[in-house]
């Protein structure tokens, strides 16, 4: 760890804990299936049970055992004229990954149009059944097909029959067919069949097949598929699967495997039947030394282990998205790579090693594309993206392993002893951007593979490399702090514990000696008030009592803003550690002296890892003067943007504009000031909305400005706002969503008179009006005619003013003959007071006086009104 100092800044706090207890950054550790539990404590350990198997890939995949026996025609003739097209399938549910990953967890994409690879389960296909008929939802089928009795499927026929019922006619039908045969599949124990005869004749018969492993699941998926009337080619190629390592060369001889593709819909669709319905369980390649796991040192090497084939339904491989597909399998005719951007045999074995469950977080590799990669002076770089939408809620880790061979010069030796690993692989993420780097003290082949999944979720393999190191990285020490699986930058980490809108974005902050450099958070309210907030700078060379003087931590409670200003002695990696303490009571039950037993209330600390950043002054940026310059101005232009008021729909343009001039000088939108600024303008944009909404008075807009609010990422810092706006929708309401006060009758009739555009709604209330207080309706047929009567001419005053009409009206209880009334309803009757208040406030202020003056009971409501 080296050494540390810290300071602290306190809110307001209970009586002094007698207990601290931190709850650190967790860890995770493998477990058999592939996937990664996470750790509450770093040195905590796991006691590894028996896991449910899920759809996810966690598990390792392998090729089909058996042994082919039987000889069908993969491509019969009959389907020459339906041959794969150049073009990738749009298929909707090809393009998806169609599999659940994680428990209740989606990636979200911008638009509900970017699906390239959007991940969607079964039960988003729409089963398009005639209502006449029993609507079967995917469920039905799966379980239909699961249970399938042991006397269906003693002919092709009944199964046929049995699997296929009910969904004749049906538009889907071909791909619903396609995914009962495969569930079935999946679930037979061919071990059942072995002491029958094995043949083609039936299912039974290939079944036995499988058992004694004379046929291969594809070449039975295809004969099934034909004999259910759909058209299925077998498709022979390679796959990177069982033993296969990132970097190995591909032959056909070690890597050969088959799988299908089904037409229908008009494309043809991929399937790989032997991974769909089986899994590697406890698989280890061996010949590797682990150097880190859980971000602690390990030193230790991997014993091989062949692993368990078991059953094990990977949803994934039903119709996968071709463009993902090609970085498992490759096809021995490039037709069925069923792609316009066809790749070789020699790139296949080149591309980055990337699982299904890589692209089922819609995660995207912007590093070199490729599975082997090479260091530059011992530095090798990752970048892994995640969608913008829903990066706060990913979760990224890793382990890193040593070829075993490597380190026999005596200086390695000692480098490879438990004690002297370094920490090599510095995890900083900036926004959606995750980086993996590491730095390598010795010459020799490594691999990394790395995990993902939703904050706190168990973790599923994502991806896998082999790095070569021809030079190792001179002075490579180890770094001043173990993050944790929360690495370096603010993440879902910071947002749990309210810490909000970073002045620095991305983990790895480059500082001078003896400069001060100043990040900042934007933070709950709650966080200030009850919370004590600490700041700890750590070395692995400078004394703690140096440090402790180096930082510091102060707030603004009338800007809820935090404030840690660090400052580094010497050249070298730092590592600032924010966090958070709470303090809770606990209830003890203590023995007296007398032997008698009390309880008593206790304090104790939980003290929270909030963010961390890595503090370097051994980054080198380089730079053209204009982008440093561009730079410059966006740092200025947010700093300086005003935070509320008149000046925050100008500070939100000059925000804006300085991003698109960094965009324009080629820095990347990943770079860390470009992402701290579109989080503060963010925020600046809603608090503009609440502005605007206040200004404008209107409930709608009120009302869906409150609802953007408590779905925004900043709900917990504009808690005040929300407030403050639901307040202001009690008032609206009050004044019948009147935007203020409603205006007097006469004010009324003076701004409809002067009204520059004038509809058939304003037409019609006035003429209302004006029938309610005696006109006649030939002197009403016009809007000019009825401007002569609100405001008549000087030389044609009428004997009765117009307000002393209203007030005789208002006096009287005198009702109107049924003719008048009813031109009077027939007037008003096409329209709701919210219809005219849209239009025109002064006509909503005379349709209400004319409803309540006649005391209408029959005029339109907001909701009849829509059936007229």
């Amino acid at each position: 760890m080296g050494c540390g100092g810290s300071k602290e800044i306190k809110g307001e706090q209970p009586t002094p804990s007698t207990g601290t207890k931190e709850a650190q950054p967790s860890s995770a550790k493998p477990v058999s299936n592939g996937s990664v539990q996470p750790i509450a404590n770093g040195n905590a350990e796991i006691t590894e049970g028996e896991e449910e198997e899920t759809g996810s890939d966690c598990l390792f995949i392998s090729t089909d055992p058996g042994k082919e026996t039987l000889k069908i025609d993969d491509e019969p003739q009959e389907y020459n004229h339906i041959k794969p097209s150049n073009e990738t399938p749009e298929n909707n549910i090809k393009k998806a990954t169609n599999v659940k990953f994680f428990e209740d967890w989606f990636p979200v994409y911008p638009t509900e149009t970017d699906t390239d690879s959007r991940p969607r389960t079964v039960t988003h296909i729409e089963l398009n059944i005639p209502s006449s008929r029993k609507k079967l939802t995917v469920a039905d089928i799966d379980k239909r097909a699961r249970e399938t009795p042991r006397d269906q499927i003693s002919s092709f026929k009944s199964l046929k029959d049995y699997l296929l019922r009910d969904l004749e006619g049906q538009t889907d039908r071909e791909r619903l067919a396609v995914r009962a045969i495969i569930v079935w599949l999946s679930v037979q124990d061919e071990t059942k069949f072995s002491s029958l005869p094995g043949n083609e004749e039936s299912p039974e018969g290939f079944l036995s097949l499988l058992a004694k492993k004379q046929t291969l699941f594809s070449t039975f998926f295809t004969v099934l598929c034909r004999k259910f009337g759909l058209t299925c080619v077998k498709v022979p190629g390679v796959s990177k699967a069982g033993d296969y390592q990132p970097g190995d060369v591909i032959k056909k001889e070690v890597s050969a495997d088959n799988w299908a593709a089904v037409y229908f819909e008009n494309t043809w669709n991929i399937v790989h039947p032997f991974w769909v319905c089986r899994g590697l369980f406890g698989h280890k390649p061996g010949g590797w030394i682990k150097l880190e796991a859980g971000g602690q040192a390990v030193g230790k090497s991997e014993e091989a282990s062949a692993g368990v084939l078991r059953s094990a339904f990977k949803e994934y491989y039903i119709f996968p998205n071709p463009m993902e597909f090609i970085h498992s399998c490759h096809p021995d005719d490039p037709k069925w790579q069923i792609s316009n951007k066809k790749i070789s045999r020699k790139i296949f074995e080149k591309m980055p090693y990337l699982l299904p469950t890589f692209f089922g977080m819609g995660l995207k590799l912007l590093s070199t594309e490729s599975c082997l990669l090479n260091t530059v002076d011992g530095v090798c770089l990752i970048q892994i993206q995640a969608p913008l939408k829903n990066a706060n809620e990913i979760d990224l880790w890793y382990e890193l392993y040593l070829k075993e061979g490597t380190g026999q010069t005596e200086e390695e030796k000692r480098m490879l002893q438990r004690e002297n690993i370094p920490k090599l692989v510095a995890m900083i993420r900036c926004g959606d951007l995750w980086q993996f780097k590491l730095s390598l003290p010795i010459k020799g082949t490594f691999k990394i593979c790395c995990y993902g999944g939703p904050y706190k979720s168990k973790l599923a393999r994502i991806a896998e490399f082999r790095i070569d190191c021809k030079q190792h990285k001179k002075d490579c020490n180890i770094l001043p702090f173990d993050p944790g699986r929360i690495g370096f930058g603010p993440g879902p980490a910071a947002a749990e514990a309210g810490f909000f809108v970073p002045s620095h974005a991305g983990g790895l902050v480059p500082v001078k000696v003896n400069t001060k450099i100043e990040i900042t958070f934007i933070v709950e309210r709650i966080v200030i008030e009850r919370t004590t907030i600490r700041a700890t700078l750590y070395s692995t060379k400078i004394d703690q009592t140096v440090l402790e003087n180096l930082v510091s931590v102060h707030t603004s409670e009338e800007s809820n803003t935090v404030h840690f200003e660090a400052q580094v002695p010497e050249d070298g990696e730092y590592a600032l550690s924010i966090k958070k303490v709470e303090q809770g009571q606990t209830k003890a039950t203590m023995t007296t002296s007398q032997g008698k037993k009390e309880t008593q209330s206790q304090f104790q600390e939980k003290t929270t890892t909030v963010c961390n950043y890595l503090l370097s002054t051994l980054v080198k940026t380089k730079e053209k003067a204009n982008q440093r310059n561009a730079r410059n101005e966006l740092q200025t232009t947010v700093a300086m943007a005003p935070t509320s008021g008149e000046g925050l729909k100008h500070g939100i343009e000059n925000i804006e504009n300085g991003i698109k001039r960094c965009m324009k000088q080629d820095i990347p939108p990943t770079d860390d000031q470009i992402v701290a600024a579109k989080s503060k303008l963010e925020l600046f944009k809603l608090k503009n909305e609440v502005r605007n909404a206040h200004l404008r008075r209107n409930i709608h807009v009120t009302r869906k400005t409150i609802e953007k609010l408590k779905t925004s990422t900043y709900k917990r810092i504009c808690e005040k706002e929300i407030i403050d706006l639901e307040e202001f929708e009690k008032e609206l309401e009050k004044l019948n969503r009147f935007p203020q006060e409603p205006p007097t009758l006469h004010w009324a009739i003076g701004e409809l008179a002067n009204s520059p555009v004038v509809t058939e709604e304003i037409v019609n209330t006035v003429r209302a009006f004006l029938l309610l207080l005696g006109e006649p309706v030939e002197a009403l047929k016009t809007w000019n005619k009825i401007l002569d009567v609100i405001r008549p001419p000087a030389e044609n005053l009428p004997l009765i003013s117009l307000t002393a009409r209203i007030k005789e009206k208002e006096g009287s209880n005198e009702s109107l003959d049924n003719a008048r009334l009813s031109d009077v309803q027939e007037c008003l009757r096409k329209y709701t007071i919210d219809q005219v208040r849209n239009i025109n406030v002064g006509a909503a202020v005379i349709y209400e006086w004319v409803r309540i003056s006649v005391q209408f009971e029959d005029l339109p409501t907001s909701s009849s009104i829509r059936n007229v």
